[in-house]
């Protein structure tokens, strides 16, 4: 059963990835948070070479009416939008793929086993992330996972702007943390109930 949180997620994704695709980079992620009463939304964004801080803005002012129109989220919250950074945020079985042999930690939903995994990606089998620790892979259901995150050194951080992919296309350049830019959504005050899996 997913939280509200990911199902949140996944509606800002469907609206959001053919707009921001059509700009020229990609959605990596979106991440929806709730700590001490404040709710944040947090897009991810990148593409070859790297973004910039005034792309950051750009495409933060592109999603903000978008995201004012169709309402995805009830009540007030926060909007950000930046770069992975150095724990890539991963989301989508083809994520888990396509970093396979970098480390990731798993942090799963509540009755899934362990809460809290981490070892070496080794790819995916059917709607399964396999995830190599210590001796032996482990099996993991992507509907399992509530948070996934690259481990990455800062080597392996600059190492992926000249890393191809499995279909020869280069993987997006690493921009340094804190190319970002927030914006305020002020609109909407009344809070949807906080639940502890926000958390």
């Amino acid at each position: 059963m997913s939280s509200p949180s990911r199902d949140i997620e996944a509606r800002v994704r469907a609206l959001l990835a053919d707009p921001i695709e059509d700009e020229g980079f990609e959605l990596v992620a979106v991440v929806h948070t709730t700590a001490e009463g404040k709710r944040t939304l947090r897009v991810h964004i990148d593409r070859p070479g790297g973004i910039t801080v005034g792309e950051c803005t750009r495409v933060a002012r592109m999603v903000s009416p978008l995201l004012d129109v169709h309402d995805p989220i009830v009540g007030a919250y926060r909007l950000e939008v930046s770069s992975p950074g150095m724990d890539r945020p991963l989301q989508r079985l083809g994520d888990f793929a396509r970093f396979s042999g970098y480390r990731a930690k798993l942090r799963l939903e509540h009755g899934a086993g362990p809460r809290q995994l981490r070892g070496i990606l080794r790819g995916v089998e059917g709607d399964d992330v396999l995830i190599e620790r210590t001796d032996h892979v482990r099996k993991v259901p992507l509907a399992a996972i509530e948070r996934a995150n690259l481990v990455l050194d800062i080597e392996e951080y600059l190492a992926l702007a000249g890393l191809d992919d499995q279909n020869g296309s280069k993987l997006p350049s690493p921009t340094p943390p804190g190319a970002d830019v927030v914006v305020e959504d002020g609109s909407n005050v009344d809070h949807e109930q906080e639940t502890p899996d926000d958390q």
